[in-house]
């Protein structure tokens, strides 16, 4: 595992437990965390069976980074399934940055995939597609907006 990867994990980790801070503070929602490879493969990130990914290029880009496949250092071989297609059994994927904040289903964010509709990407470590902001708005069962 590259100390790359190791540090995007604990951004990762540090954006998990802020939405699910937005959540309890703002909402009165308690959304339990998965600590263990055994519950997040069985539920996602949370009891719930949400998924948080952390886009840190999302004020930038403008677009939601949706990852399809994944490696942990570039000189691995092959990509495995990530993120939408992993072994995880979770039906909501939340993604988004401090500022603004998406649910999909699962289930919309595979057939998106397999579309046609969103531009691709690829680069050493991590494949996926691209969907515009606008898009994004119109498409996610629900979007949260927050000042940081």
């Amino acid at each position: 595992m590259s100390a790359t990867y190791q540090q995007l994990l604990e951004v990762g980790q540090r954006f998990e437990s802020f939405v699910l801070s937005q959540f309890a503070s703002r909402y009165g929602a308690i959304l339990t965390p998965c600590h263990t490879i055994d519950s997040q493969r069985r539920y996602g990130d949370t009891v719930f069976g949400l998924e948080i990914k952390f886009d840190r290029k999302l004020h930038l880009t403008r677009n939601l980074c949706i990852e399809t496949s994944s490696k942990k250092d570039r000189d691995q071989p092959t990509f495995s399934p990530d993120s939408i297609f992993s072994l995880s059994s979770a039906w909501l994927y939340g993604i988004g940055d401090t500022n603004e904040f998406y649910i999909f289903t699962t289930r919309a964010l595979r057939t998106f995939a397999m579309s046609d509709q969103f531009a691709k990407y690829a680069n050493e470590t991590s494949r996926g597609f691209l969907i515009p902001r606008e898009r994004a708005r119109e498409l996610a069962e629900r979007v949260f907006i927050w000042d940081e």
